[in-house]
């Protein structure tokens, strides 16, 4: 695993600061999907939607519970937690249906 990934959320290089993808980044990422451009844009792009969500989590993944802003209506923001948490749910669930073979 690289110790080049993005730091959120400001994207630097968690490896040298720069802007992410720094240019050794890119070099281990041109490495790891060479010949797979299709996965490299899904992970590209999951890391776009990854962007999304950091008003939700902690730097280390956690969920925020509390909400950033003491005028915030709490309930309010638990409440959407709770629909953000369901969306983890629904996107780590498997697509396929895997048969019982007898």
């Amino acid at each position: 695993m690289s110790t080049h990934g993005p730091m959120l959320p400001v994207w630097s290089c968690g490896g040298c600061g720069a802007p992410w993808p720094c240019a050794t980044r890119r070099r281990e990422l041109l490495a790891e999907y060479e010949g797979a451009p299709v996965s490299l844009a899904v992970y590209l792009g999951a890391q776009l939607v990854r962007a999304g969500d950091e008003k939700f989590h902690y730097s280390d993944g956690s969920h925020r519970w509390t909400a950033p802003d003491p005028e915030y209506d709490q309930e309010v923001w638990e409440e959407q937690v709770r629909q953000h948490k369901l969306g983890h749910l629904r996107n780590e669930r498997p697509r396929v249906r895997i048969r019982r073979i007898l």
